[in-house]
């Protein structure tokens, strides 16, 4: 039963053209013209399969590495272009809340000047350790601000609040006035405590 239909299959095979080699016969059968053209119509010929599939592989993994080195590019602009608002939050939040100098030193600009800022992250600071305080709640109020070329001038109120127990227990609000300049992105300059 093997055998009857091993030679259907071939016999099937040959007459279509597609016999010679890929059947076990001889490679000089009348079909031959025909099965080039099926080799073509399929993209590949005997002994290139490999080849084929390699070119494949490479031209999908040259497409992979151009969409990783074009999401590389990406990610570094969409942090350039953050808006200033953001950027002044960021700050602020780390400085007055996260005691986190390393992340605010990375949001200011070459030369700041915001010592005031600094001044009173020390208090807070020093005021959650003596009285053992939980974190302290910060946010900004009543942003606005006016652009003049790669410079920024920015108000704002910014909020510090003890909560505890999910109860706030004392809340201090501040005017500030910010300066922001755009160095690789928007970085804060300067602060100064509003009227």
């Amino acid at each position: 039963m093997d055998i009857t239909f091993r030679a259907t299959y071939t016999n099937a095979m040959t007459s279509d053209g597609l016999g010679g080699d890929l059947c076990g016969g001889s490679e000089s059968t009348p079909g031959d013209g025909r099965q080039a053209r099926v080799w073509r119509r399929l993209g590949t010929r005997p002994g290139a399969g490999g080849r084929s599939r390699g070119l494949k592989i490479s031209v999908g993994l040259a497409a992979l590495l151009g969409l990783g080195a074009l999401a590389v590019v990406l990610v570094p602009s969409a942090d350039a272009a953050e808006a200033p608002e953001l950027v002044l939050r960021r700050y602020v939040q780390a400085t007055l809340a996260d005691h986190d100098g390393a992340a605010a030193t990375a949001l200011t600009c070459r030369t700041p000047q915001l010592d005031v800022i600094g001044q009173w992250e020390q208090d807070l600071a020093a005021r959650e350790r003596r009285f053992n305080l939980p974190p302290l709640h910060v946010d900004m109020k009543a942003y606005t601000d006016s652009r003049s070329g790669r410079r920024i001038t920015a108000s704002t109120e910014i909020a510090v609040a003890l909560v505890v127990d999910g109860q706030l227990q004392q809340r201090l609000t501040r005017p500030y006035t910010f300066v922001l300049v755009q160095q690789d992105g928007w970085k804060v300059c300067g602060a100064s405590e509003a009227d």
